[in-house]
């Protein structure tokens, strides 16, 4: 592994952006396998593991022994990970030291965090600080977390998918609060006035441009299909803002 040139402060090439984050989430998987591939490319080898199947914490430590070729002796625990990837930072084991550098993938992670979410966030932040170790070796060492949750975790989103996520929370806060105004009671808002809202909110969505209305379409679907119960008004909601 090498650290970067200069160079680097200038092209802002996808492997210095990762190693500035040093854990980037990821919500698209085509951005992550466009990213995946772009590392392969480089040099960099490549760690993956599907967060989506651990249901223990014990499920993440056999996958992080068995991916960066911990020790016997590793105690699968929170200080024993930080201690091997330690080692893995200092070039002992892990990777090649032929290669550019080396990439953890961990896809399906909100899957993981919703139900261990303290250890969730502990793993993260023990393989951002050995990254950091790691350039202090001369090492490249970085995290890509692909993540279906808007916010699964603390970290950083990547360039092509943080206004993606925006776009998600934005379209959720208005499938929120056209639901609010169609089915609160008259004793919260004045029918007449609920009405006016949820016109003023059409209208607004009937004035997206033709990609945005794809989008949101798109977005509606997806809501509707995970909340049956919602089906119905969320697709009238679509029929009668014109989208």
């Amino acid at each position: 592994m090498a650290p970067f040139d200069r160079d680097a402060l200038i092209s802002h090439s996808l492997d210095y952006e990762l190693a500035k984050n040093r854990v980037t989430l990821f919500h698209r998987h085509t951005a992550l396998e466009e990213a995946i591939d772009w590392l392969r490319a480089h040099g960099y080898e490549i760690v993956r593991m599907d967060a989506s199947t651990w249901t223990t914490a014990a499920d993440l430590h056999r996958d992080f022994a068995r991916g960066f070729d911990f020790p016997d002796y590793y105690g699968a625990n929170m200080a024993a990970l930080n201690d091997c990837l330690s080692d893995v930072a200092a070039g002992a084991y892990g990777s090649s030291p032929d290669a550019t550098g080396l990439a953890l993938v961990l896809t399906g992670y909100d899957d993981f965090a919703k139900r261990h979410h303290e250890v969730a966030q502990a793993t993260l932040d023990v393989v951002a600080e050995n990254a950091l170790s790691a350039m202090r070796f001369g090492h490249r060492l970085f995290c890509l977390v692909q993540s279906d949750d808007p916010k699964p975790v603390d970290a950083s989103w990547n360039s092509l998918d943080r206004d993606d996520v925006l776009v998600r929370t934005l379209a959720e806060l208005v499938m929120d609060m056209a639901w609010f105004f169609e089915s609160c009671d008259d004793s919260v808002v004045d029918p007449d006035d609920a009405v006016k809202q949820m016109e003023w909110i059409s209208h607004k969505l009937g004035t997206l441009p033709t990609e945005a209305r794809t989008r949101l379409i798109a977005l509606i679907d997806e809501r509707a299909e995970s909340e049956p119960e919602l089906r119905e008004f969320l697709q009238s909601l679509a029929e009668n803002s014109g989208l």
